[in-house]
């Protein structure tokens, strides 16, 4: 790694108090960067706050780094916090965009507000996010975004409806996107991870139903740590997607070119569930 290739740079990282954002903050910290964290639960926050002050600290760092709540679903909230970046700074070098939820569920057991809440939260809170320091960096002519889909945005699997139709979303926006913002100075990534050792997929386990569970299991999750650094290593080499871990190159290239196999695999366990259950 080029260990000053984010050297005081502005880099805003949402979902930036817990998982995949926190690792990236921390790594960020360690190699120089001026990290603005986003987030919505405050606590959490000013915990983030002091571990990178505790960094600035051992780097003898002039204390630099922000918090701020806001929450993803409000443009108005992304807006502001780009605004007061550029009012205290100058400038916006880097956005990347990990905040978003899983909730699974089978389909027809899910609450019509919860599957439009995780829409919310992971497509429509990617653009508000995207938008917001897009439309900052457009002004400078320069900047780079890394956007946090999944491997549900590639290959779905059961109970996953809600997660996967909005990560899917996601890497078609992305798509388009990066047609749209390279003439503007502004280079796009796209990382779809698998289960990642978070907070997060701990929640996910309570709802999981039996059928995902059997699909899943074997799977070991990769560390957030090492997510984090696979995303840094991209922006560094300037990479359109990124696949963290082998298992994930795998699926997605049989989701490509085998993906009857794929999917015989995903009813084949399923199947066997119904029938242990009935």
């Amino acid at each position: 790694m080029a260990a000053d290739h984010f050297k005081d740079r502005h880099i805003l990282i949402t979902g930036g108090s817990s998982g995949i954002g926190l690792q990236c903050a921390l790594q960020l910290q360690r190699r120089g960067a001026v990290c603005h964290v986003l987030a919505r639960n405050g606590s959490r926050l000013q915990r983030t706050l002091r571990q990178l002050q505790q960094i600035e600290r051992e780097l003898s760092l002039a204390p630099r780094s922000r918090i701020y709540r806001a929450d993803v679903r409000s443009y108005d909230d992304m807006k502001r916090c780009v605004r007061a970046i550029l009012k205290e700074n100058g400038r916006l070098d880097g956005l990347i965009h990990c905040a978003g939820f899983a909730g699974p569920r089978r389909f027809l057991d899910m609450p019509v507000r919860e599957f439009r809440r995780q829409i919310d939260v992971n497509l429509l809170g990617s653009a508000y996010a995207v938008r917001a320091a897009a439309s900052a960096m457009a002004d400078f002519g320069a900047g780079w975004i890394l956007v946090v889909s999944s491997l549900a945005g590639l290959t779905a699997i059961y109970g996953y409806s809600a997660y996967s139709a909005a990560k899917f979303g996601v890497v078609g926006m992305m798509h388009s996107l990066r047609q749209e913002l390279a003439p503007l100075g502004i280079q796009l990534g796209l990382v779809c991870p698998p289960d990642v050792d978070t907070p997060g997929l701990q929640q996910e386990n309570r709802s999981k139903p039996a059928e995902t569970m059997a699909i899943s299991a074997g799977i070991q999750p990769l560390s957030a740590e090492r997510v984090a650094a696979d995303m840094l290593r991209s922006i560094e080499k300037g990479r359109w997607m990124t696949l963290p871990g082998a298992m994930t190159r795998l699926a997605w290239l049989a989701e490509r070119f085998v993906p009857g196999l794929l999917h015989r695999h995903y009813r084949r366990q399923a199947t066997l569930v119904h029938r242990r259950q009935a």
